[in-house]
């Protein structure tokens, strides 16, 4: 993704395999600490499909009750 971004213009520099690296493990870390707070892992390896995702998701969610404990609310 990163070098078709710098392909197309969107992004200016190319990531190292060590950032890569670096970014997938951080990841990998944030999944193991919170994943239980979320409801959807997006995985943006093609943009076209990464849009349609969260398009979905987006709609998902402005349609359907959502559930938060009290103590966000008070």
């Amino acid at each position: 993704m990163n070098r078709s971004a710098v392909e197309a213009g969107v992004v200016t520099k190319t990531l190292m395999d060590e950032e890569l690296h670096r970014t997938c493990d951080e990841s990998a870390k944030i999944k193991a600490a919170f994943g239980h707070f979320f409801d959807l892992t997006i995985i943006n390896d093609n943009l076209d499909e990464t849009y349609r995702t969260v398009k979905a998701a987006l709609e998902t969610v402005s349609k359907n009750p959502q559930w938060v404990p009290v103590t966000w609310v008070f």
